[in-house]
């Protein structure tokens, strides 16, 4: 087990009210190298979920473990250090900075990690360019790629520094179909090396590319599926028929 949300409650202040829950009472395990995708219509609290199991936002009750450490209780310090090493993400937008090159994006944590040689870190981002297809952008700003492009470059920064889990906030929604299904791609690469990826999405098709989908309604996962792991011989179609068929069965 690599992360665990006990009695997970989030609620938010709303003006002339006392406040707005949004996330009640999950319980959820994950399993070291699992792939896991969240899904629910919109305002269903798959983003909220996310953002307070990974430690950016604090629940307002419960508790969440992850790596062997309850997040409740760090300070804010302690809980950077852990994203900042354990942990990657990726997001729906890149949020790249415009003042740097692609590869000095990628870099960067990994020098704020300090942790390491920097030779060692830029060695790591040749390689992860390489792998991921960008290398002959790296001296391109983020003007000069396209949006599949920006996406695998926000890849290769999340795993810079050998995160134990990534997490993934719509990391397709943005983008093309065919651009979609090569960041799947490269997110089954990424897990069968053994990095857990718990991954927010409203697509079937990119949910249906992960080994266990869980199923959200007004602040509740309602019900979780297993798909088991992408296999070479598996067929996506089916993949996706059955997480559609489970979608209409849920009425989402």
């Amino acid at each position: 087990m690599i992360l665990k949300a006990t009695d997970l409650s989030k609620s938010f202040p709303i003006e002339n009210m006392e406040s707005q829950k949004i996330l009640s009472n999950i319980q959820l395990t994950i399993e070291k190298g699992e792939f896991v995708s969240i899904m629910g219509a919109s305002g269903s609290g798959k983003s909220t979920l996310l953002y307070t199991i990974s430690g950016m936002t604090k629940p307002t009750s419960g508790v969440v473990e992850f790596s062997g450490e309850q997040l409740n209780s760090l300070s804010e310090d302690h809980l950077t250090d852990l994203r900042l090493n354990k942990m990657g993400f990726v997001f729906q937008q890149a949020n790249l900075l415009k003042n740097f090159n692609l590869r000095d994006n990628i870099v960067l944590s990994g020098y704020l990690r300090k942790m390491e040689p920097q030779k060692t870190i830029d060695k790591r981002a040749d390689t992860l360019m390489k792998q991921t297809g960008v290398d002959h952008l790296a001296s391109k700003d983020i003007t000069q790629a396209s949006g599949g492009q920006l996406q695998r470059v926000s890849i290769c920064r999340a795993l810079i520094n050998n995160p134990e889990i990534i997490f993934c906030d719509e990391p397709t929604g943005a983008l093309n179909s065919k651009s979609a299904s090569e960041i799947m791609t490269l997110f089954n690469e990424i897990n069968q090396t053994g990095t857990t990826i718990l991954l927010v999405t409203h697509d079937a098709k990119v949910a249906s590319k992960t080994e266990r989908i869980l199923f959200m309604s007004d602040g509740e996962i309602i019900s979780e599926k297993y798909l088991g792991k992408l296999a070479v011989d598996s067929t996506p179609r089916d993949r996706e028929k059955q997480v559609s068929e489970w979608l209409e069965i849920l009425g989402f």
